[in-house]
């Protein structure tokens, strides 16, 4: 919806950092710059969709009301096609909201704005609220807060600690394995480009879950041409130094129900809603192990 707006780009450019010690630093700064400045453009502009659309609505139809008694009036049909526009020009605006809302990403084209829309996203709001739950000992716990205390322990549990102690690697049996040949091996280190970077994040659906940050990919694409450097300088710069700031690591956990009716945490199956950045890292390490695996792990 955003992206629509003419403003939307200018904002963007308006926000890029100034030099920064690190790609990282760069990328940093102009996230936490650019976030205030959308949610401005958003109150300024999509704050009240649907008192807009109402306004568009009742404007349009008092225009072609006076054009019907004056249909030879030049001013007035200048007025009922401006106002024809701004009032699509808001549809539209309203539409790539409900669709973001029903996460439908199977829907493409066609009106969104029907049933189907306003039932699947009344079933994913129902769906995705726990009301109670009970705890391992089996006491039932309601209310916002205990049954985020229960979910947090659980998981916490389940992902937070430490791995064990491992043990060293015995250089011995690893030489009774499979070996990559030279070729193999030139290619896992050959450099990304620019290029194969744009077409990562291009590859990764717009309405995929946000990120703590809550910039989907979407974003990035739609000002590739701003944001598209400040991207490639931060990949490129973690396969030259093999490091990755904390904040580029940020996670959100969303917790998909297995059963129809969960009662325990159990019951729920997370899923990592990552950075675009780091998911764009994550594809490139998985496409590389998956050219070169076969020849180290035996189909059976």
């Amino acid at each position: 919806m955003w992206t629509r707006d003419p403003d939307f780009l200018s904002t963007v450019s308006a926000y890029l950092p100034p030099r920064s010690p690190t790609p990282y630093a760069a990328l940093q700064a102009f996230i936490a710059r650019v976030k205030g400045a959308l949610r401005t453009l958003h109150r300024d502009h999509f704050a009240d969709l649907r008192t807009q659309q109402s306004c568009a609505q009742a404007a349009l139809a008092d225009a072609q009301i006076q054009l019907h008694t004056n249909p030879t009036c030049q001013a007035l049909q200048s007025n009922v096609t401006k106002l024809q526009e701004r009032y699509t020009q808001i549809t539209t605006y309203a539409l790539d909201l409900i669709r973001q809302q029903s996460k439908a990403e199977w829907i493409r084209h066609g009106d969104g704005n029907t049933r189907f829309f306003h039932a699947h996203i009344r079933q994913r709001k129902s769906a995705i609220y726990i009301h109670d739950i009970q705890d391992d000992h089996g006491n039932s716990h309601s209310g916002f807060q205990e049954v985020s205390a229960v979910l947090h322990e659980y998981f916490h549990s389940l992902l937070g600690p430490s791995s064990s102690r491992r043990t060293p690697i015995n250089p011995e049996i690893i030489q009774l394995g499979n070996t990559l040949p030279v070729d193999l091996q030139l290619k896992m280190c050959s450099p990304f480009t620019d290029n194969n970077i744009k077409q990562e994040i291009f590859s990764i659906p717009n309405l995929k879950s946000p990120a703590p940050d809550g910039f989907s990919s979407g974003f990035f694409k739609s000002s590739w041409s701003i944001t598209g450097p400040l991207v490639c300088n931060a990949v490129q710069h973690f396969f030259q130094t093999s490091q990755l700031p904390p904040f580029l690591g940020r996670t959100k956990l969303l917790l998909i129900p297995k059963v129809p009716s969960p009662t325990q945490a159990k019951d729920f199956r997370p899923i990592s809603c990552c950075l675009v950045i780091y998911k764009c890292i994550a594809k490139f390490l998985c496409s590389r192990l998956k050219e070169v695996l076969p020849h180290l792990i035996h189909q059976s």
